[in-house]
């Protein structure tokens, strides 16, 4: 039985997911909110939910094998091969010294489509990077898909690159159930969302300097990506 946002937002919520503080992301930009997903695989009914509700998402989406950002994707990248029956590829973030030497583990054919799987999107740069590696060994990605999409532009970013991004929940999803149960008030809420559109702070150099360092597991220093 498939579930809505709210139910979602609501079973994440009673998990303890959704973290209020001062925390830093990846892109050096502070934020009070923090998504901490790392948690989902010590809960096996809430990460099936999560990964079912990702394989209804993902129905009618052209593609023929799976790929999860390294590596805090990964486990969410699983639970959907498993529940699709499409094969796993697995990126490395950098190559061994010994064995193989792979930087993509798995069994493909160039041409093939690839689904990127990621579990919390800020400005898309992990997804960019796995994007890239699976394209430099002849494979197709056009398309990704999110557990959250933070709205902080990684959307737009991955347009940019040719790759259409899919969210299962968004921070307007998120924010509009705290605001119900009180937890913030809708004036903050506002504020905070305009508070993390604001890439400003962010220069080319910067961009660039962080896009090359970025292995963006849930986006941190100690948050998002």
């Amino acid at each position: 039985m498939s579930l809505n946002k709210t139910a979602l937002v609501k079973l994440l919520y009673d998990a303890g997911v959704f973290k209020f503080g001062e925390y830093t992301l990846k892109s050096g930009q502070f934020t009070p909110v923090y998504i901490d997903l790392r948690s989902i695989i010590s809960k096996p009914q809430l990460f099936k939910t999560l990964v079912n509700a990702l394989v209804e998402l993902v129905k009618g989406l052209d593609f023929s094998v799976l790929c999860g950002v390294p590596y805090a994707a990964i486990p969410l990248a699983t639970g959907v091969m498993v529940h699709s029956d499409v094969p796993l590829l697995l990126a490395r973030k950098d190559a061994k010294d010994y064995g193989t030497k792979k930087m993509i583990e798995g069994d493909f054919v160039k041409g093939q489509k690839v689904l990127i799987v990621e579990d919390v999107t800020v400005l898309g740069w992990s997804i960019q990077e796995t994007a890239q590696s699976l394209r430099e060994h002849g494979l197709l990605v056009t398309d990704a898909v999110t557990l959250v999409d933070r709205q902080q532009g990684g959307a737009d970013n991955l347009t940019a690159d040719n790759v259409n991004l899919h969210s299962l929940l968004t921070f307007d999803d998120i924010f509009a159930y705290l605001v119900e149960k009180g937890d913030v008030t809708a004036e903050r809420a506002a504020e905070i969302r305009r508070q993390l559109a604001d890439t400003s702070y962010l220069n080319n150099a910067s961009k660039d300097k962080l896009k090359r360092q970025s292995t963006e597991e849930n986006g941190v220093v100690n948050g998002n990506h």
